[in-house]
């Protein structure tokens, strides 16, 4: 794998001078694809490092683990750009005949945590809203333009967060009790909604 490195960071340097790619780019995947040389882990019940392996040696689940192990505290963004910098060495190998026909970079699923779970969130330190800037905030509002008002106040008494309040209904409001039942959450997406 050292030597697949080695050649993938020449092909880029090459690519670089000849104006193919930018060389902010050139960087970016020398300084990912490099990340991997030092990286160790198991195999063959024995601790060695990445650059140490034979390409026909890495498989998916070996790859994976790196990425679990090695890159743990690592944002997800960055490990795309990573595992996106290996995938390209391997097919530089697979060019050379040093590798088979299947890439095993390529076949690694990265997904992306978006929910971290509900500790997690709990142990968020956010400052905390005390009574008295709450009843400030009700009484300002009342000066608030139109409903604008009237949303910032249901906010500041119900704690509804901006979603949940979007998504409410007529039907979801119990004016008798008192209640307001919260089904579901609109939340912005890349597709505009």
């Amino acid at each position: 794998m050292g030597a697949a490195i080695s050649e993938f960071i020449a092909s880029t340097n090459a690519r670089c001078d000849k104006g193919v790619i930018t060389s902010k780019y050139a960087h970016n995947l020398i300084t990912n694809a490099n990340s991997w040389r030092s990286l160790g882990a198991i195999s063959m019940g024995k601790m060695v490092a990445f650059e140490n392996l034979k390409c026909s040696e890495v498989n998916v689940l070996l790859i994976e683990t790196y990425l679990i192990d090695q890159f743990e505290k690592v944002a997800w963004k960055t490990k795309k750009e990573k595992l996106n910098a290996l995938k390209l060495v391997f097919d530089l190998a697979h060019r050379m005949g040093w590798v088979g026909s299947t890439n095993p970079a390529q076949l690694v699923k990265l997904e992306e945590v978006k929910y971290s779970g509900e500790r997690a969130a709990e142990n968020i330190k956010l400052k905390r809203f005390d009574l008295n800037e709450i009843r400030s905030l009700i009484i300002a509002s009342q000066t608030f333009p139109k409903a604008d008002g009237i949303a910032v106040r249901f906010a500041a008494e119900t704690g509804l967060r901006f979603g949940e309040q979007a998504a409410l209904r007529w039907h979801h409001l119990d004016f008798k009790a008192g209640v307001v039942k919260v089904r579901v959450s609109l939340r912005k997406n890349n597709y505009g909604v």
